[in-house]
């Protein structure tokens, strides 16, 4: 916008230069041309990445001092061709070459005040095709760095944000793992005393059958305890069970599946708490599966996991890069025992299970479906 506004100054400036000389066919002919060649100059401009369409620009205003040799007359619309020349892909110094028509002008006994008003209006508007180009390529740069920034700006928030993210799994793994270690003391040590304290309460009841006072004060203990130990043991796999986070064990797993072999590992697991039973059989086949791409995926650098929690089921993916065979061969995963395991279990709980090459992606492909009729909590 900013070239089209300084063309439409220059050549309103170019027009009081008609009132020297005299209106003909020359005039109008520069005129036209010098116009014409100047919008070509702006379209080809569009497309600047491009060789031709810079050789276009060049030419254009050089055609123009060509035919301003030709027509005297043409040395009016002069600046309008100057300023093209000034933003050539070869440098402001060409602009020297409006000196020649000038000079021509001059020997055909061009007025001397015509000559010097084209002269100085050049010089003034090749000044300002440069002003202008420069603001035009500090815009550019501006705009560059702008979109430097953000860009840097969003990467680092993304950093900000997979920080966060593996701090609050590290956090919640630290949290669960205590949690297990805690019911698990708990149920080895406190509930293994108070069963050695019901067994010797009944061994003293036995002791003191025939005192009937003495035995149901025994029988009031045993009670006690028997509820103590109920409610232990409630508690202890309450807190179990809330150690069975899905995400968090199962993302667990994958790392440590993946931790020291160089496989890139990529988890997207958007699901929440499950039974103890669907979290081990999800966590049994994802390990498995990652087993099995260590041990017959050829080439594979990397393995996705997906885990999506639907209204009805569980679904588990873990696809690798692997490459595929030639038909007819399986590359020693089909009917292994590892895939025999995984749909044993799968198929303990009600779900399905189906592994083979993708025919899309490539690499091998293991899904999982287990249904939450049955499973919940």
């Amino acid at each position: 916008m900013e070239r089209l506004i300084d063309k439409v100054i220059v050549l309103l400036c170019c027009l009081p230069a008609l009132a020297l000389v005299s209106v003909d066919v020359g005039m109008v002919v520069s005129f036209l041309v010098a116009v014409g060649f100047s919008a070509l100059v702006e379209v080809f401009g569009l497309g600047e990445q491009h060789r031709a369409s810079r050789v276009a620009c060049d030419i254009l205003p050089l055609a123009y001092c060509a035919l301003a040799c030709l027509f005297p007359q043409g040395i009016a619309f002069l600046p309008l061709a100057t300023y093209d020349l000034a933003r050539s892909s070869r440098g402001p110094a060409v602009c020297c070459v409006v000196a020649v028509p000038l000079v021509l002008a001059a020997a055909r006994g061009v007025p001397a005040v015509e000559l010097a008003s084209a002269l100085l209006t050049s010089a003034a508007f090749a000044m300002l095709s440069l002003r202008t180009g420069h603001v035009i390529g500090q815009r550019e740069k501006n705009l560059r760095d702008r979109d430097e920034l953000s860009a840097r700006s969003q990467k680092l928030e993304e950093r900000m944000s997979d920080l966060q993210d593996r701090q609050e799994y590290d956090a919640r793994l630290a949290t669960l793992t205590e949690r297990a270690r805690i019911a698990r003391d708990i149920h080895d040590n406190v509930g293994h005393l108070i069963t050695r304290a019901i067994v010797q309460v009944e061994a003293y009841k036995v002791v003191h059958a025939n005192d009937s006072r003495v035995e149901g004060e025994f029988s009031n203990v045993a009670d006690t305890l028997h509820e103590a130990l109920d409610t232990l043991r409630t508690s202890v796999h309450g807190m179990a069970d809330d150690a069975c986070d899905l995400s968090v064990q199962l993302r667990h797993v994958a790392e440590e599946a993946c931790a020291g072999t160089g496989l890139s590992l990529t988890c997207q697991i958007a699901a929440g708490e499950a039974s103890p039973a669907v979290v081990a059989c999800l966590l049994a086949v994802t390990r498995e599966a990652i087993s099995n791409t260590l041990r017959h995926a050829e080439g594979a650098t990397s393995v996705r996991v997906e885990l999506v929690e639907h209204p009805g089921f569980w679904r588990l993916s873990v696809a690798d890069n692997g490459k595929t065979p030639a038909p007819g061969q399986d590359g020693g995963r089909a009917g292994g025992m590892g895939l025999q395991s995984m749909e044993e279990r799968v198929r303990a709980l009600g779900g399905t299970l189906s592994a083979d090459f993708s025919p899309t992606a490539g690499g091998f492909v293991v899904y999982a479906s287990i249904p939450r009729k049955g499973n919940d909590r």
